[in-house]
């Protein structure tokens, strides 16, 4: 007998916990020759860190030249760092494909791609905030912006 639409357990690619694939459409033209791209991803946990860091105030006395981290009564400011990976732009054909160590489904996640622009001399850059919902998350709708500072060739 067939089975109900939701009926009996999820696909493994649904399950909360299930490594995500993250995969994008690039073009590779859009980057300097020799550069590699930039992602930086970070998940759930260190996206909440984030918020927290942002209600503390870096204080520096210049006096001193001492620094110091000031958060309100209950924050602790923790250091956070993104997943990182480097890929040479070379070896992008059209999209990009990576597996998370960090990021699970149901996770929500922020994922940055950045490189040098292919005026050898701007960034261009894409980024993305959602939950991952399945193991693989299609970032289709990326908006590439490209910096625009003043370069200068001798």
């Amino acid at each position: 007998m067939p089975h109900a639409c939701g009926a009996g357990e999820p696909p493994v690619a649904l399950l909360p916990g299930t490594e995500v694939r993250f995969v994008a459409p690039v073009d590779a033209r859009l980057f300097a020759e020799g550069s590699s791209l930039r992602i930086q991803l970070w998940n759930g946990e260190r996206l909440a860190a984030l918020e927290q860091n942002a209600r503390c105030a870096s204080i520096h006395d210049p006096a001193t030249g001492a620094s110091e981290i000031r958060c309100p009564d209950g924050i602790t400011f923790q250091p956070v760092t993104a997943e990182e990976f480097d890929l040479p732009v070379a070896g992008i054909t059209g999209t990009l494909s990576l597996r998370s160590t960090t990021v699970r489904v149901g996770d929500r996640f922020r994922i940055l791609l950045s490189g040098k622009s292919a005026d050898g001399c701007n960034r261009t850059s894409a980024e993305q905030q959602a939950t991952a919902a399945a193991a693989e998350v299609l970032l289709d709708g990326l908006a590439w912006t490209t910096t625009a500072r003043a370069c200068v060739s001798p």
